[in-house]
């Protein structure tokens, strides 16, 4: 019976512990992409070589980078296929360090993916977790940013993500 007792009591101990490191891990993300917001990535000039791109008033960037999960991945292409739908918008996808063929084939993107070869993007960031949608202005500027981790991710924070391309 005291072995019972004493599972339980350690049953329970293991499973706060994991709520509260999702908890934690889920306000970093939050922090960080409201820290993002209005960080100038003029780096996307060097790398993003379309006459549209300069024309519209927003973009969607989806930033892939090696090793990041492929459920994650998934999701950013999935997402961006949505609000492109929806709203029509130019999406841009930018990897640094995975074959762009991979992921064409992988995951049935048929559009060009650009590649950031000197992870320009990171660099200027200092510190960004991946994959990540960014809504960029015409300036460059960053004004909505998401990470797509799927345990961070929830259907608020998307339909607050995709509410902002209905405001613009």
């Amino acid at each position: 019976m005291k072995f019972l007792q004493y599972l339980s009591f350690v049953i329970i101990i293991l499973c706060s512990s994991c709520v509260n490191k999702n908890k934690t891990a889920n306000d970093k993300f939050n922090r960080l992409e409201t820290q993002l917001q209005n960080i100038d990535l003029d780096v996307i000039n060097t790398i993003v070589e379309d006459p549209k791109f300069f024309n519209q008033d927003i973009h969607l960037i989806l930033l892939i980078a090696e090793g990041d999960c492929g459920a994650c991945i998934n999701k950013g292409f999935e997402l961006i296929a949505e609000i492109n739908n929806r709203h029509n918008i130019s999406t841009y996808v930018i990897t640094s360090g995975l074959n762009s063929g991979y992921l064409q084939l992988t995951y049935s993107y048929e559009k060009y993916i650009y590649q950031d070869n000197n992870d320009l993007i990171r660099k200027k960031l200092q510190f960004c977790y991946t994959p990540i949608l960014f809504a960029i202005n015409k300036k460059n500027k960053v004004q909505k940013a998401l990470v797509l981790n799927t345990k961070n991710l929830t259907r608020k924070k998307i339909k607050d993500f995709s509410y902002y391309f209905n405001k613009n």
